[in-house]
């Protein structure tokens, strides 16, 4: 009785060893392939995205800009740069806004 059993139970075990790692080869394929397929456009994203900002930053845009709004640049001795050591002090009740590097602006909390 036990042997009817056995034995189809042990060749279903042995067809599920043999057969399952191809079935799950086929599966990690595909898997392998969406992503390829997801880095190729995240890729060309990144580079659109990257000539975009390029668009946005260039000197020419944003000197059209700064006329647009009526913007100039600060007459000489209008601009004040600060040492981090200066800004200690005056940064009690302000907000700082960093433009850059060394370039610092505050205002006064309104």
């Amino acid at each position: 009785m036990w042997g009817l059993i056995a034995t189809p139970v042990v060749c279903l075990c042995l067809l599920i060893g043999v057969f399952a790692p191809s079935v799950v080869d086929t599966f990690l394929g595909y898997k392998l392939e969406t992503l390829r397929a997801e880095t190729a456009r995240l890729e060309d994203e990144r580079r659109s995205l990257e000539l975009r900002e390029a668009e946005l930053l260039s000197p020419e845009r944003l000197e059209k800009l700064a006329k647009s709004q009526h913007l100039s640049a600060p007459e000489t001795g209008l601009v004040v740069r600060l040492s981090p050591e200066q800004l200690k002090g005056l940064m009690i009740g302000r907000e700082v806004h960093i433009a850059g590097v060394g370039d610092v602006m505050l205002a006064e909390r309104k």
